[in-house]
Formats: C-alpha cells, sequence, structure tokens
C-alpha cells in the first residue's frame, strides 16, 4: 500500500483540478446564457420600436470613411429636403400638442413625428396584419443591415491610383526588358 500521506496529497491535488474545472464550466454556461438573454433583450426591443414606427439606424462602423460630399443618396435627399429655407419648422411637444411661440419642439418629437395621442387610442392600434408586415419590415431591413452581416461582406477592391500608376509603370518597364530579351536572342541566331 502507498505512503497515505502522497495519497492524501494527490487527492487534494486532483480534487482542486476537478473542482477548477467544474468552476470553469459553469462560468462558460453562465457567460453563454447571459449572452442569449442580451441577443434576445436586444431583438425585442427591436421589434417594440419598429412596432411604433421607430427603425434602428445601421450601428455598424465602415472602414472606410468618406469626406463629408460623398454621402449616399438617401441621405442628401433627406437633407436638402430639411434645408428647404422658408419651411415652416414643425412645433409640436411630447404630447402631441402644438408648442406655444417661439418655443422649440423636443429634439426626438420633432425628428421622428410620433403621434403620441393616436398610440394610446385603440381604434387607431394597427391590426394584426399591420403588425405582421411592420414587424417583417423590420426583419427584413435588420437583415439587411446588422453589423455581423456587413462584417462579413466583401468589399470590393479598390486601388490607389498612384499605386496603380506605379504598377503599370513597372509592367511597361518589364515589357520593354522582355523585348530588348527577344530582339537581341533574335539577333544572336
Amino acid at each position: 500500500m502507498e505512503d497515505p500521506t502522497t495519497l492524501a496529497l494527490n487527492m487534494t491535488f486532483f480534487g482542486t483540478l476537478g473542482l477548477a474545472f467544474l468552476m470553469f464550466i459553469g462560468l462558460a454556461v453562465c457567460m453563454a446564457v447571459t449572452l442569449v438573454l442580451a441577443g434576445l433583450a436586444r431583438l425585442l426591443s427591436i421589434i417594440v420600436l419598429a412596432m411604433v414606427g421607430i427603425f434602428p439606424k445601421n450601428d455598424a462602423d465602415h472602414v472606410v470613411r468618406l469626406p463629408r460630399g460623398y454621402a449616399e443618396p438617401e441621405e442628401t435627399e433627406e437633407a436638402d429636403a430639411s434645408a428647404e429655407p422658408g419651411a415652416p419648422a414643425e412645433a409640436a411637444t411630447a404630447d402631441g400638442g402644438d408648442a406655444p411661440a417661439g418655443e422649440t419642439p423636443a429634439a426626438g418629437t420633432a425628428r421622428r413625428g410620433i403621434p403620441w395621442k393616436t398610440l394610446f387610442s385603440p381604434k387607431d392600434w394597427p391590426t394584426p396584419a399591420q403588425l405582421r408586415a411592420r414587424t417583417a419590415a423590420a426583419v427584413e431591413t435588420q437583415a439587411k443591415h446588422h453589423p455581423l452581416l456587413l462584417a462579413v461582406t466583401p468589399e470590393p477592391p479598390t486601388l490607389n491610383a498612384e499605386w496603380a500608376a506605379a504598377v503599370a509603370e513597372a509592367d511597361a518597364r518589364e515589357e520593354a526588358r522582355e523585348e530588348a530579351r527577344e530582339e537581341t536572342s533574335a539577333g544572336s541566331r
């Protein structure tokens, strides 16, 4: 029989390792559950906002940032429409009423134009078919603009003009060398 002290030390050591492994597995499961709950909460918030009519913007950051004048066509049209000279500003308060003269409306209310009074009137609530259509539109929008999908979408390759000119120049020099080699090999025959 082995020494009882060695046996006790080995059991303590391997017991500690086993308990540490079980704690690691438990923490991994807790982390996975936390991530799943966070994803479900985000999905539910998007669905609720879409039912109200607020669609989240694209959250993904692009690697290439274009200068100010190169905005997408949708953005420039919206900016042109909102910056028309002489157009009266919308004045509405958070509860849907008109703001007193000289006061500006709340930033979120004026931009989104949400009719708060009709949201709480059951006769104006959307039908289930309208809710399905809005939900389908929100899911489709999210499917097109989801950050993970944007991250794996390949971007078309673009070349720097100076680099492309240098490559073309190097190719022209190589062709000239090849022609010179062919002439010298043809002349030596």
